[in-house]
């Protein structure tokens, strides 16, 4: 039921499995570790991290530990290692990291992801009770809530697995020289309306979340300017 690897077990392994462990090495002259929730004390990871470090020599780029344990004699034995101590919990650096990436544009806020998940759910309690056959302005606007929820599933979803603010940014500025395209065909025909009702709501949902705009988002569509709106156009 338990298995021990013992210093002669992980010797062997750094022997046999060279390719790992020269990946370790890359990684670690090329990215800036951080240990959080780990002593370090463990003799054989020790033997790993010695064997990494003497391979590596000047070219090891600096290491951090996050240890709240204000202890002199905890420090130095972090120095030793060498690891920089950064006396604090790992909530707190965890939450001092995010604060700081929202700061400096690289993730949103979450009181900006709290609005456009307030917003979506706005705006599926309208399309869900809007009759799309009553008129041409239902029928188009309900294109453009279409446009608008799909935008804020691929914004939403985007932010929750990471993705980055350039990469929203490049599916805006496709979404735009899609719409454009279609706007410059100045059609009557439907079948156009629709697909121009629809990006709008893509790019209206993409161009207001990169900008950071929290206003009240138009959730109908005008049939004949071919412009969101924030009422309800029957004709």
């Amino acid at each position: 039921y338990t298995l021990v690897a013992t210093r002669d077990d992980y010797e062997t392994c750094i022997k046999r499995n060279p390719i790992v462990f020269n990946k370790l090495r890359d990684l670690m002259a090329s990215r800036t570790f951080v240990f959080v929730g780990y002593s370090l004390r463990d003799s054989d990871f020790r033997l790993i991290w010695a064997e990494i470090i003497q391979a590596l020599g000047q070219f090891r780029r600096l290491a951090y530990v996050v240890d709240p344990d204000e202890k002199d004699e905890k420090t130095e034995f972090w120095k030793i290692n060498g690891l920089r101590h950064i006396r604090m919990n790992d909530v707190a650096f965890v939450r001092a990291i995010h604060e700081k990436l929202v700061a400096d544009g690289h993730l949103p806020s979450e009181k900006l992801v709290n609005f456009f998940a307030s917003e979506r759910q706005r705006t599926v309690r309208v399309h869900l009770g809007l009759d799309q056959n009553e008129s041409e302005g239902a029928f188009a606007s309900a294109m453009f809530q279409d446009g608008l929820l799909h935008a804020f599933s691929y914004v939403l979803t985007g932010v929750s697995l990471g993705k980055r603010p350039e990469e929203l940014e490049r599916e805006l500025r496709s979404s735009e020289k899609h719409l454009l395209q279609l706007k410059r065909k100045k059609s009557n025909d439907i079948k156009i309306v629709i697909e121009i009702a629809y990006w709008s709501g893509q790019v209206e949902v993409l161009n207001r979340f990169c900008k950071g705009d929290i206003s009240p988002i138009p959730i109908y569509f005008h049939p004949h300017r071919l412009a969101p709106s924030q009422k309800y156009i029957r004709g």
